[in-house]
């Protein structure tokens, strides 16, 4: 196809025969090919357009030249394939891959030498990817979901040793659906700049990982010393400067628990880098002091430590405030601030027996003054409840 033409391919193409692209312009398969001897992309773009679910419009080896591109179109949930005779191999030689849809991966092996990969997420079922010597970085812009609701592994990223200082550059999200781990071999050099919400393990068998401090890894623990977790070998190199990110929902609120995020000693060759640039929750950004990570939230007190790599959870009483603020959202240091927006702080309404979320509860008095009298009554927190300690005074004149 000649350079500023689109031609479109809608009629089935059979046989044992493959096709090659070639031509600077642009070719369109719609529909299910079923040719089996494979797919290059020379020169120029190939555009897969499928619409029928789940399948590819090609099958069998997929290979994209230096300067070509393979533009993934058409239906959501075609791409690649999941049914039928799916693509087996993408190996990209210094070639594009423009994503434009949600796109299946499915028991494919993605090769990629110097390639770019951009655009809409790759489904990835069962499929590693391999990075190859090159002279300049690959990158993948795309998400990447792991589907271990379709029976995935976990997703191996092979890495080879080239002259670019990054081998493999992800700035995509590594997700999941269901929890999913990500395994890192080859003596290479693998850059996650991502997010990356997967919540399985972490394991670098070989080369270097790098988590940039844009990035970040997502820890879910559980029962005491049950969590996800990084953990490496001989051979292996980390440097993480990201976020933790702790989904603490799930985890068990004992006191004394403790959960291994990162095992350092696994890293028995290069000495491990863990300085992270933040540590975040759903119950908080934590402080740092020194090597250590601190939250407080109510009674739990979380710490992680940058020497071990571990988080550990103390627990100390509520006082009476926090007991009597928690069905309301009120924990430790919303003392001062005012809930229902009535003009009593949440420790006045505490004081006096108020509710802090109701603008109508503002009056401390429940027996009017008497003025034969000189009485009158309000109602005041137990003195056998009060943490902190609270003293009353009358003014009058």
């Amino acid at each position: 196809v000649t350079a500023g033409r689109t031609a479109t391919i809608s009629a089935g193409l059979a046989g044992t025969l493959g096709m090659e692209k070639t031509g600077a312009g642009t070719l369109v398969l719609t529909g299910v090919k079923t040719y089996t001897g494979g797919t290059t992309v020379t020169a120029g773009t190939l555009e897969l357009n499928s619409s029928t679910a789940d399948r590819s419009a090609i099958n069998g080896a997929l290979t994209v030249e230096s300067g070509a591109t393979l533009r993934i179109a058409g239906a959501n949930y075609t791409g690649l394939g999941r049914l039928g005779a799916p693509v087996t191999s993408l190996n990209v030689n210094g070639g594009t891959v423009e994503n434009t849809i949600e796109c299946w991966v499915t028991g494919a092996s993605v090769n990629l030498t110097g390639a770019t990969l951009s655009g809409g997420n790759f489904q990835i079922i069962s499929s590693g990817f391999n990075s190859f010597e090159s002279p300049t970085s690959t990158t993948i812009a795309s998400n990447l979901l792991i589907r271990k609701d379709y029976g995935s592994a976990d997703l191996n990223l092979n890495v080879a040793d080239g002259v670019a200082a990054t081998d493999l550059l992800v700035t995509g999200n590594i997700g999941q659906v269901l929890a999913a781990g990500v395994v890192k071999d080859g003596p290479g050099t693998l850059v996650l700049e991502g997010a990356n919400t997967y919540t399985g393990n972490t394991l670098v068998n070989d080369g270097t990982l790098e988590v940039a401090a844009a990035s970040g890894l997502r820890f879910r623990p559980t029962a005491n010393g049950t969590a996800n977790g990084v953990s490496g070998t001989s051979t292996a190199t980390l440097s993480f400067l990201g976020t933790v990110d702790l989904d603490l929902a799930a985890a068990d609120l004992t006191d004394g628990n403790s959960w291994s995020l990162f095992d350092l000693a696994t890293f028995s060759g290069p000495a491990p880098t863990l300085t992270p640039a933040a540590v975040t929750s759903g119950a908080g950004t934590f402080g740092k002091s020194g090597s250590t990570w601190t939250l407080i939230d109510g009674a739990n007190t979380w710490a992680f430590s940058e020497t071990t790599g571990a988080l550990s959870l103390a627990v100390g009483a509520s006082n009476d405030y926090e007991t009597w603020g928690a069905p309301y959202g009120l924990a430790a240091g919303s003392e001062g601030g005012d809930l229902d927006n009535d003009g009593l702080t949440n420790f006045e309404e505490y004081a006096f027996g108020l509710v802090p979320n109701s603008g109508a509860s503002v009056n401390p008095i429940a027996v009017p003054l008497d003025k034969g009298t000189g009485t009158f009554s309000y109602t005041r927190r137990d003195i056998s409840l009060q943490d902190p300690v609270l003293t009353y005074s009358v003014w009058y004149s």
